[in-house]
């Protein structure tokens, strides 16, 4: 009975704080102290204990002024609860847990840099898992993964290349969309063409396809264009590439935003006379002017 009550009694000591929070702040941080180890007992087991634990944390250590310095071994252990990191069928409000959990974790990161990659990594384990605090798209929770990556770009990046594959499960996939959407620019870029340096077969396509869809990108970093300038010349570098800046979304016509694509492309080839055009010239424009022209072709049978 004591475990099945917990999560009710966890949120209810939660609305306690939370409403006498405003007569006096002062009074309701220091109740909310005495109440985060209380509720750590049960952590372990249960979502809602976890959350609230999170939310008394960041109550107390947060808000409001002055600030007070995290315990390092008590809120590492809040930040990591297990239930945190597994699918459950508790109900949640994600938006603000997920909030809660990104100010005190950044402001631990801060605090705390030698448990970063310890922290770091037990997200990337459970990346975008459904029902976990790091579960949402683009959730709240990956300004810490990023600001950690920021901070220790080597570290990381050993840990995320042994999680991107093979085999390219759905963790691999989560993952390698991250970096496309803007993360791999974080990494300095040597560490990247390292990697795929050491296997050209089996990364230089895979490079390809999860590059930002910028082109030509950030020369300091690693860009679509240093990845044509390297490994343009395979034919599955190109056909992954392609399909990289083909994965998108756009509103109107399909041909009027394929046209516009097919004439950026051409311009980028005169301006920049980009590796993507030598030798291989044939193998590639023509395919993408088909490829490109096709919707209008569709659009015009169907009227």
């Amino acid at each position: 009975m004591a475990r099945t009550g917990a999560p009710r009694i966890a949120r209810c000591e939660q609305k306690v704080w939370r409403r006498i929070c405003t007569p006096g702040l002062t009074f309701a941080r220091r109740a909310a102290r005495r109440s985060i180890p209380c509720t750590t007992f049960c952590v372990s087991g249960f979502t809602t204990c976890s959350n609230v634990a999170i939310d008394l944390s960041h109550f107390y250590f947060q808000m409001g002024a002055p600030n007070i310095p995290l315990p390092e071994a008590l809120i590492f252990k809040v930040l990591t609860a297990p239930a945190l990191f597994v699918t459950s069928g508790e109900m949640r409000n994600a938006v603000s847990e997920d909030y809660d959990w990104t100010q005190l974790a950044t402001a631990y990161v801060d605090q705390h840099a030698e448990r970063s990659i310890e922290l770091a990594t037990l997200m990337l384990d459970h990346f975008r898992e459904t029902g976990t605090i790091v579960g949402a798209f683009r959730s709240q929770t990956n300004e810490v993964l990023e600001k950690i990556l920021r901070r220790f770009p080597d570290q990381l990046w050993q840990r995320i290349t042994g999680l991107l594959g093979p085999p390219i499960d759905s963790r691999a996939f989560h993952i390698y969309h991250w970096l496309r959407e803007g993360a791999l620019t974080i990494i300095p870029a040597e560490h990247v063409w390292n990697w795929v340096e050491q296997d050209i077969e089996k990364r230089g396509w895979y490079v390809a396809q999860f590059v930002p869809s910028v082109f030509p990108g950030d020369e300091k970093a690693v860009s679509a264009r240093g990845v044509l300038v390297r490994y343009g010349s395979r034919k599955d570098v190109r056909s992954n590439l392609i399909a990289n800046f083909s994965t998108e979304m756009w509103s109107g016509p399909e041909s009027s935003h394929a046209q516009q694509k097919l004439e950026q492309l051409m311009s980028w080839k005169e301006a920049r006379r980009t590796p993507m055009f030598y030798g291989g010239s044939t193998s590639t424009s023509r395919p993408c002017s088909t490829a490109w022209n096709a919707p209008k072709i569709e659009e015009e049978r169907e009227f």
